[in-house]
């Protein structure tokens, strides 16, 4: 008998590539190896021309993040200066040298209180990525997203054939404007230079102490659900339009040298990025998109990273394309499970207890949510859990995967569920 596609689609993998996790615990720890030497043999490029003159030197990279989300970027920055041994976790510090995590920018406060208690935290946490603006710079982006709901309304096409193009069109006009407003403005001035810190409790400098020898390093995965059946796939004409062409006006016109940003692969990187950065020169950016299973997890789920640079601080030594991508991280599939499926609650508990145990963080049982649910809801997952048995074997192989990450699962869960990536909401373990 056939196997659902459901299921089917998930057996992806890539040839010449080396074996992925295959347990909950190895999805934990995973990846172990530092990529640098996989793209060195695969570039060329000598370890020398990768760190250039900062070896040694007394200089400073500045790291600041904004849309944190479920705190992925702070996750990856303890797990970096963890595993090269250059941030003593006895007590919690905001440096790993040469990298100084000056500040995130986060609308949720559970993500907030999360970070502030983990053992890597920044200098600074603000809110609102709107609040990198004034208020009336807010209120004339707003005026023409709503303008634009507005004439793409008025002037829908009566042939639905038409209609998709309509749509396509206003939505970039939209984002054209938008922009266009956003880094205008910033460029004369209407950006904040002080933010409310939770912090500190009080305003503080925005902007990092950059000097001419340092580096700043903006990390971003601005909102997608405009782009996604959740939000209607309304882009740009979504709300979270707002804070996202607050996020591009202001770091472009920012003293940020280098940009990593994450978006939904519907996001029209290209665009929003040659309009924003490249339209006063001095900066380049490549932009791919990879999946999931390209690095070894068994879930489709597409996304769209953009590196740009300023050409005046930092020189491309190699371009980033899917298969450099694919080269350096990329690892075959090794379970198989449906795309928003979670392993069994003891096994990831077990997984996340030791790891906490591994770096001498506080622990506690972590919850998988399925506690949150409904029985109803609790009942249909437990019968796609026997049916995924039954279909796939041992319970060993499915994936530790987040439920709230599924729009359909989403609505389900209360807003206090934690996440699998960390224990409770004090302790950022990974």
């Amino acid at each position: 008998m056939d196997r659902p596609s459901k299921f089917r689609r998930c057996g992806t993998a890539l040839a010449e590539s080396e074996p992925g996790p295959k347990t909950v615990g190895e999805l934990c720890e995973w990846p172990r190896e530092d990529i640098s030497d996989r793209l060195i043999a695969k570039t060329g490029i000598s370890a020398k021309n990768l760190v250039g003159d900062f070896a040694g030197a007394d200089r400073t990279i500045w790291v600041t993040s904004s849309f944190s989300g479920i705190a992925t970027v702070e996750h990856c920055l303890t797990r970096l200066a963890a595993q090269h041994g250059t941030a003593d976790f006895g007590e919690p510090k905001s440096t790993f040298p040469p990298f100084c995590f000056y500040s995130m920018w986060e609308v949720n406060e559970t993500c907030r209180k999360t970070v502030a208690n983990s053992k890597l935290q920044p200098m600074h946490i603000f809110g609102s990525v709107c609040d990198k603006c004034s208020v009336d710079v807010q209120d004339r982006l707003e005026f023409v997203r709503s303008s634009w709901c507005q004439r793409q309304q008025e002037g829908m096409p009566a042939e639905q054939k038409r209609q998709a193009a309509w749509k396509q069109e206003c939505d970039g006009k939209c984002m054209s404007k938008l922009l266009s407003v956003g880094t205008g403005a910033c460029g004369i001035g209407k950006r904040s230079k002080t933010a409310y810190c939770y912090r500190h409790k009080r305003q503080c400098l925005v902007d990092p102490p950059v000097t001419h020898r340092d580096l700043h390093f903006e990390i971003a995965g601005t909102p997608c659900v405009a782009f996604s059946p959740q939000g209607g796939r309304s882009g740009w004409l979504h709300e979270t339009s707002i804070p996202t062409s607050i996020w591009f006006a202001a770091t472009s016109k920012s003293n940020v040298d280098l940009v990593f940003h994450e978006c939904s692969h519907m996001f029209p990187s290209e665009g929003a990025f040659g309009m924003a950065f490249s339209a006063g020169g001095g900066f380049e950016f490549s932009v791919v998109k990879v999946m999931a299973s390209t690095v070894g997890i068994p879930m489709q789920r597409p996304r769209k990273f953009t590196l740009a640079w300023r050409k005046e601080a930092l020189q491309s030594r190699a371009q980033l394309t899917e298969d450099l991508f694919a080269g350096v991280c990329g690892s075959s599939v090794q379970c198989s499970s449906h795309d928003f499926w979670c392993a069994p609650q003891e096994k990831v508990q077990a997984a996340l207890i030791a790891q906490a145990k591994k770096h001498g963080a506080d622990w506690s049982l972590a919850s998988l949510g399925r506690d949150a649910l409904s029985t109803g809801d609790r009942v249909r997952l437990s019968g796609y859990e026997t049916a995924a048995r039954d279909q796939e074997g041992s319970q060993d192989q499915l994936a530790v995967v987040d439920l709230s990450q599924n729009v359909a699962w989403r609505p389900k869960l209360g807003s206090g569920t934690s996440s699998v990536t960390h224990l409770g909401a004090s302790e950022l373990v990974w």
